[in-house]
């Protein structure tokens, strides 16, 4: 196909709406975009171990998980970034250090400590378990070798330190608005993950999109033609996009698909 583009999605707050679910308008446009000849991408945060079914079944080509740290084409693992040991059991002592509960992410399991104390922890535990028990394992059986923490800080967490000593091993993103934070090794990011695939392709940043709603899609944006953010995006982040949509709610991607000619 000539004129052949790239679309890259993020999954919560603009795949997913805010009851985690995907609107008939999200995926009729999904189904549109890709018969029409164009190739459609998840590139989320989350690892491919919690992506839920709903997003599978849109028949995507790829998958960008774990903020850049896993790549994936037509089936074929292109990239799977894993921490050594020792660089993993040392991360794990600074979150408890600094008084941060979390859960680690590899591309097959979620390994967590449900016995941790914390609110919006808890809450958070409940909702991964009801949606991806299958992929859930206890902390006591992780051999430190992952690729992406989630932490949820607490009332007396010492996020400065967690920052501070997290470096130069880990980039910390906060999302204070969510109450919990990102934890990813440096120099990976959606925006790497991108550009493995755009290489793998031979595709061109010129002929790329992505939709995104949150701080961790800014670099994202910075890495392709049109970065587009969800009505619903914090002020910062449509602050970076090329073009504000309408909110997920509203069927931002179906209207913005359609403002770019791509449906």
């Amino acid at each position: 196909m000539t004129n052949q583009k790239i679309v890259f999605f993020d999954i919560d707050g603009t795949l997913h709406d805010h009851s985690g679910k995907v609107t008939e308008s999200t995926q009729h446009s999904i189904t549109k975009l890709i018969s029409n000849g164009h190739y459609a991408v998840i590139c989320t945060g989350r690892n491919k171990s919690i992506i839920k079914q709903d997003i599978i079944d849109l028949g995507f080509h790829g998958i960008i998980a774990g903020c850049g740290t896993y790549v994936e084409f037509d089936g074929k693992v292109l990239h799977n970034a894993v921490l050594p040991e020792q660089v993993g059991k040392h991360a794990v002592s600074v979150l408890h250090q600094t008084n941060v509960n979390f859960f680690i992410e590899s591309p097959d399991y979620v390994y967590l400590d449900d016995a941790a104390a914390g609110e919006n922890f808890q809450a958070a535990i409940k909702r991964i378990k009801h949606s991806y028990g299958q992929n859930l394992r206890p902390l006591s059986s992780c051999d430190y070798r992952f690729s992406k923490i989630t932490g949820y800080p607490k009332e007396d967490s010492d996020i400065a330190g967690l920052v501070q000593q997290m470096q130069p091993e880990f980039q910390v993103i906060l999302h204070p608005e969510h109450q919990y934070n990102e934890i990813i090794p440096a120099g990976y990011s959606k925006a790497s993950g991108i550009q493995v695939l755009l290489s793998h392709l031979g595709l061109a940043p010129e002929d790329s999109y992505a939709f995104g709603d949150s701080r961790n899609d800014l670099e994202m944006f910075d890495a392709v033609s049109y970065g587009i953010a969800m009505g619903n995006s914090p002020d910062e982040v449509k602050c970076r996009a090329s073009y504000e949509t309408l909110s997920v709610a509203d069927n931002g991607i179906e209207y913005a698909l359609k403002k770019f000619g791509l449906i």
